[in-house]
């Protein structure tokens, strides 16, 4: 038998056996799927039951075990996250291979993600008209800690890592049921010492909780990450989804370009120096935003310090008010196939909790508080044990799923250029439909990702018009953003976007993919 076929063998047990063992561990059940990735409840045969032998195994699906691009991503995000050692990042052990099966091996969080948890708060009776603000500013102070370590770590030998983590959203903040924040997810993180190097045409990182900067394809740094955390605070005081839209294209053109509606005209009593901090780390220039974590930080403490009677809410009280049910289920008591509700809540699509969007606003008047002056002792962080960890899978969907790969797309007479590409004779009639279709329906990114679902499988033929596919994906939805850009009065950074592409790519390419053409000649003409 060939060790391909032994490996998608391996992986098929594994999904469907009881106590399968990998390694030296033994698997309990399987928790969730991506698509590149899955994770596994597990525990070590060498060590006593009890909850402090529960452990998450990430292991990298069969069918991309022979991908070198992507067994290299997925070294890199265990040779990154083992050298990151903080009380608000999720332990990860280290990676290893055993079965023809890689897998990393994380610690296992007994909690929520953020997103379940604002949304079970914001409609909680004792909660939905007595929201909490300070501990949500204290939740976010705590994301901000673990941002700005990571920003700042070194290796053993002194070297400034640069890690970026590209993903910070509610769904990759956990609060264990012992009150402590984590952040997770490295596996779209940007570190100095990375291998692999992002594809052209290809986005690592969350749409709907992505800084403009990282989206139009321009130089990221620590304070995209900040405007990321910006969207976290917004979603999870107002319960509502900044950034949420119908369509990728809309999510796009609301992130670069439509105003943001200030929180208190959602909700009348929204404290005024929490909606100056919030707006602040959405400020669209990084300039003007806040400069690092851990002036964001600061901000929120002084903000939580200086409520006039702070709540005082004990966190892990607090849990077990709004997860009753789920907090009485035990990991180490599980065995076989059986997913704990408490995991599918934190594992879940992001979709399944889909806020409400944010009303969309033409004006923001800065109201200009003043700063509080900076106090601490207002919430203790409690550390005991392991805290263990979930992480989503290597990659993760967009829209539905929770967010893979995500990478830009074309438009308009793209329909047509792409058409061309599936009459080689060597093309799968269902792979044709479902990218087709998807692209008829300006499903764009979601049409991406399936070209990349599809290129383990495909001839040699096949992917070279699955690259081209991608590249010629990556300048249409470029050159429609600048073109939206541009329609909007906003010439200067529609000029930014187009001069980057020619920079890049032949005229030719560009003008081709653009449906109001004459829109590049008065755009490139206008700004000098």
């Amino acid at each position: 038998m060939s060790r391909k076929a032994t490996n998608l063998m391996n992986h098929s047990t594994l999904a469907n056996q009881q106590q399968l063992q990998l390694g030296k561990y033994r698997i309990r059940t399987r928790l969730a799927k991506g698509g590149m990735a899955e994770l596994f409840l597990a525990s070590r045969s060498d060590l006593p039951e009890g909850p402090n032998n529960i452990f998450v195994l990430k292991c990298i699906l069969p069918h991309l075990s022979k991908e070198e691009e992507f067994i290299t991503m997925f070294l890199d995000e265990a040779q990154l996250t083992t050298q990151l050692h903080h009380p608000n990042i999720v332990k990860v052990h280290g990676i290893d291979y055993a079965n023809g099966i890689y897998f990393i091996i994380m610690d296992y969080i007994h909690g929520q993600n953020l997103r379940s948890f604002s949304t079970r708060l914001h409609t909680h009776p004792s909660y939905n008209n007595n929201v909490p603000y300070d501990l949500l500013a204290l939740i976010g102070a705590e994301a901000a800690k673990a941002l700005d370590y990571a920003h700042h770590v070194t290796d053993e030998e002194g070297q400034h890592l640069g890690i970026i983590h590209r993903d910070t959203s509610p769904s990759n903040l956990l609060i264990s049921y012992k009150g402590e924040i984590k952040l997770i997810d490295f596996g779209v993180a940007k570190a100095n010492t990375q291998v692999h190097k992002t594809r052209v045409g290809v986005l690592k990182g969350r749409l709907s909780h992505m800084a403009p900067e990282h989206l139009i394809g321009q130089k990221v740094d620590q304070r995209s990450d900040l405007f990321s955390l910006g969207i976290v605070l917004y979603e999870i005081t107002t319960n509502r989804g900044l950034f949420q839209r119908a369509t990728e294209g809309e999510i796009i053109t609301a992130l670069v370009s439509e105003p943001i509606t200030p929180p208190s005209q959602i909700i009348p009593n929204y404290p005024p120096r929490l909606e100056q901090i919030v707006m602040k780390a959405l400020e669209r220039e990084p300039e003007v935003r806040y400069q690092s974590a851990k002036e964001i930080r600061k901000a929120l403490l002084d903000f939580a310090a200086s409520q006039p009677n702070p709540q005082r809410i004990d966190l892990p009280k607090l849990m077990s008010t709004l997860f009753p049910s789920e907090q009485r289920q035990r990991p180490e008591q599980t065995s076989g196939a059986v997913e704990l509700s408490d995991l599918s809540i934190f594992l879940q699509n992001t979709d399944t909790h889909r806020l409400k969007p944010a009303p969309t606003h033409s004006s923001y008047n800065d109201p200009h508080p003043k700063t509080p002056s900076f106090q601490t002792g207002l919430y203790q962080q409690r550390q005991t044990g392991l805290y263990p960890q979930h992480q989503t899978g290597l990659y993760q969907q967009s829209s539905s799923k929770k967010g893979l790969w995500l990478a830009l797309a074309a438009v308009g007479i793209l329909v047509l250029g792409l058409a061309g590409f599936f009459l080689y004779k060597n093309n799968t009639p269902s792979h044709k439909q479902i990218i087709l279709q998807q692209i008829q329906k300006k499903q764009w990114l979601q049409a991406i990702e399936q070209t990349h679902i599809f290129a383990p499988k495909a001839s040699p033929t096949e992917k070279v018009w699955l690259r081209k596919i991608r590249l010629r994906a990556s300048i249409g939805l470029q050159v429609e953003l600048a073109e939206k850009l541009y329609k909007k009065g906003n010439i200067k950074k529609s000029k930014a976007v187009f001069s980057k592409l020619l920079k890049k790519y032949s005229s030719k390419q560009v003008f081709s993919l653009s449906i109001r053409a004459k829109y590049l000649n008065e755009i490139l003409s206008q700004v000098p």
